[in-house]
């Protein structure tokens, strides 16, 4: 404080010099490896947190804006954290536990896909069908024909 205040000759380098070496000292004490380890679990309750209620919630219309408000975090930073923790971004895993649970539902009963898309919280039934082939190979229509063809007896 006494350079900054002073301003003697060549006092910016000194304070340059004065706070790597602050910073040194604060390094030692409170390791940054450290932070970076609690803020790499927090990240991970978070992600799991996350997960846990699209996978209690998928059926319902959900959002990132609503993802983020839930977690607490900015939308962008929660799709970098998820993305770092599950190797996709919420939304895709959200897509995903919807098609999981349409190829269950698809092979095992006989309601129409209409409303299996409805069920699931798809928007409409062709941006399930969509989502459905971008994920499997096949329509669900397809998907159930070989389902059927494999031997599963539906129900419903």
């Amino acid at each position: 404080m006494q350079e900054l205040q002073n301003r003697r000759d060549y006092f910016e380098p000194a304070c340059h010099q004065l706070t790597a070496l602050l910073m040194l000292q604060l390094g030692r004490i409170c390791p940054l490896t450290q932070n970076s380890a609690l803020s790499s679990r927090k990240s991970a309750m978070e992600c799991a947190r996350v997960r846990q209620y699209i996978d209690e919630h998928y059926t319902e219309s959900i959002t990132l804006d609503q993802l983020a408000r839930y977690a607490g975090l900015n939308k962008y930073y929660l799709v970098h954290v998820f993305n770092r923790e599950m190797g996709c971004s919420p939304i895709s895993y959200l897509i995903e536990r919807r098609i999981s649970e349409s190829k269950r539902l698809l092979a095992a009963t006989r309601i129409p896909v209409q409303q299996i898309s409805g069920r699931l919280g798809f928007s409409s039934p062709s941006y399930f069908s969509q989502s459905f082939r971008r994920a499997t190979g096949f329509s669900p229509a397809e998907f159930r024909r070989q389902a059927m063809a494999m031997g599963t007896q539906p129900t419903e």
